[in-house]
């Protein structure tokens, strides 16, 4: 549920980081420990390690983000002490002390804010403590790394610090991200130093960029094979329709539905079994597809929809603002058109029409969530330093379309850039 600010108006002031990261107390960091070790612990947690010996800190960690168990892998990676820790203003709704507390500082996701490197070089050079990141901004749909800003290069290159990438294979099989529940698995990490001090300081920084890219790649779909991980959850499939939200034997979109271990399409009647090794067994031929594989050709078809100037998407939606962490306002219905120019939705603000327009060459990426506030799946970006949530009503899939597109419409402007 989204935290409301009941009293806010849209004159709400925006929330600026101007303050320095505080140092965690000691007794916070105790307690984040003792909610995360106990968690681990059980799922017999265990690091591999690559090239950390020796490895000079602080560090600059790049961690990958499958499920909440990742900031719990942090506390047990950094205890006794705690990392800087960069968390987006939405996570930290009322809770600005709290997130002090931990050593850790507050930005809007997929934002170009400043003040996320003066903060980073102040707890990397002035507190001597390392920084922990999430690059991606958002959990994997698909358990697979999602893009990440090009701009990483330049900021390990200003940082002027080793670079360590941690991933976490199966966090994305304990709780996907579109499932509603928790699986009884084992959880690895991999912490592997992929530039040392010496190297950030010699190389380019498109060298650098190209080195964090190839080593931040993880599918846990292919880990689970790797393993022999079994998954005997009774309802594992369920909620799967919110990321495959296109049946590959009619092609229609947004007919799935979910029911146990079933995904079943209510146009044509085919259904698909997700198997307790991952793959998806269509019943009438038992042919295997495996998740990032349907994702995939979801992705291929929107494609050729954008490239053929076809695509276009409209919607009454619920507006929400986020200004800052007093809380989220209700802005009430807004018209929201995502085209093959930009992302603009308007809405009424006591009598006076607004819209905001976010060109599509300028927003790589967007965070939604599903079954939300109220029930419903929203998504979720900022324009002109302002955070919007926008839910929408209908069928499962469609903000996992939208984001899909959001991502098609960047990379094709990267490319002609060029």
């Amino acid at each position: 549920m989204l935290k409301l600010n009941k009293k806010g108006t849209r004159l709400e002031p925006a929330y600026t980081n101007k303050s320095r990261p505080r140092r965690g107390m000691w007794l916070m960091v105790l307690y984040v420990w003792l909610r995360s070790f106990p968690h681990l612990f059980w799922r017999r947690h265990r690091f591999v390690k690559q090239h950390m010996t020796p490895i000079e800190t602080p560090y600059l960690l790049l961690s990958s983000h499958g499920c909440i168990l990742d900031f719990k892998v942090l506390a047990k990676l950094f205890f006794p002490k705690t990392p800087g820790n960069v968390i987006a203003l939405d996570a930290g709704v009322k809770r600005e002390r709290p997130v002090a507390w931990t050593g850790s500082f507050l930005t809007r996701k997929f934002s170009n804010d400043p003040t996320i490197a003066r903060n980073m070089l102040h707890v990397l050079r002035k507190q001597n403590r390392s920084m922990s990141l999430f690059p991606e901004a958002r959990y994997t749909l698909d358990g697979r790394n999602q893009v990440i800003p090009d701009s990483l290069g330049k900021l390990a290159k200003l940082m002027g610090v080793p670079v360590v990438v941690l991933l976490n294979p199966g966090h994305h099989l304990v709780k996907p991200y579109w499932h509603p529940y928790r699986r009884k698995l084992r959880s690895e990490s991999f912490l592997t130093q992929v530039l040392t001090r010496e190297q950030v300081q010699t190389m380019s920084v498109d060298a650098i960029n190209k080195a964090i890219h190839d080593a931040f790649q993880y599918d846990d779909y292919v880990w689970q094979k790797e393993n022999n991980i079994l998954i005997r959850d009774k309802h594992r499939a369920v909620g799967l329709e919110n990321i495959l939200y296109r049946c590959p034997i009619c092609e229609k979109e947004h007919t799935m539905q979910s029911n146990h271990a079933d995904i079943s399409c209510l146009a044509c009647g085919i259904t698909h079994t997700l198997s307790e090794t991952g793959d998806l067994i269509e019943h009438s031929t038992h042919t295997s597809r495996t998740v990032p594989d349907w994702y995939d050709k979801q992705k291929e078809t929107l494609v050729q929809e954008i490239e053929a100037q076809t695509y276009h998407f409209e919607a009454e939606v619920d507006l929400y603002m986020l200004p800052n962490i007093k809380g989220f306002i209700p802005l009430g219905k807004a018209q929201f058109k995502h085209t093959t120019e930009a992302l603009f939705f308007t809405y009424d603000d006591a009598g006076e029409t607004r819209t905001v327009r976010r060109e599509n060459q300028n927003q790589m990426a967007v965070h939604v969530a599903y079954k939300h506030h109220h029930g419903k799946d929203y998504l979720s970006y900022s324009v002109d330093g302002m955070t919007y949530f926008l839910g929408f009503d209908g069928p499962p899939g469609v903000v996992t379309k939208l984001s899909l597109a959001v991502e098609v419409f960047y990379q094709r402007a990267k490319r002609l850039k060029k």
